[in-house]
């Protein structure tokens, strides 16, 4: 899935006044933020480097049948927030939050975490 694949979908469902490169900082935002807090805790890591998305045809980290979801509802709790759509906002961040999760337990029940040497207390 590409970035391309994502904003097309989502100026379909929700056209708005910003930019493609708004919304790809977006996605590389987010998908930046997933490498830090979860891929790299992991042996076996989903990818190696962290992503900065800056064409169309990046591919998003997180693919079928969790990534779709994600994505879209992350740019349109996005879009919701710039607009200062409060109620929006909250539904889609709702939705985001919960199709992430889904997600998340996915990647954790199918990685191990990876050790680390840190002194426990």
């Amino acid at each position: 899935m590409t970035v391309k694949d994502i904003i097309d979908k989502v100026d379909e469902l929700m056209p708005s006044q910003y930019s493609e490169d708004i919304k790809i900082a977006w996605l590389s935002q987010l998908d930046g933020k997933i490498y830090l807090e979860e891929i790299v805790t992991h042996t076996d890591p989903l990818v190696n480097e962290m992503p900065e998305y800056t064409a169309e045809t990046d591919e998003l980290m997180i693919d079928y049948p969790y990534g779709e979801d994600i994505y879209i509802y992350h740019l349109e709790s996005m879009i919701c927030a710039q607009n200062a759509e409060t109620s929006r906002y909250n539904m889609y961040v709702t939705l985001f939050n919960a199709a992430y999760e889904r997600w998340e337990t996915f990647y954790n029940r199918t990685h191990a975490y990876a050790v680390t040497n840190r002194v426990r207390f």
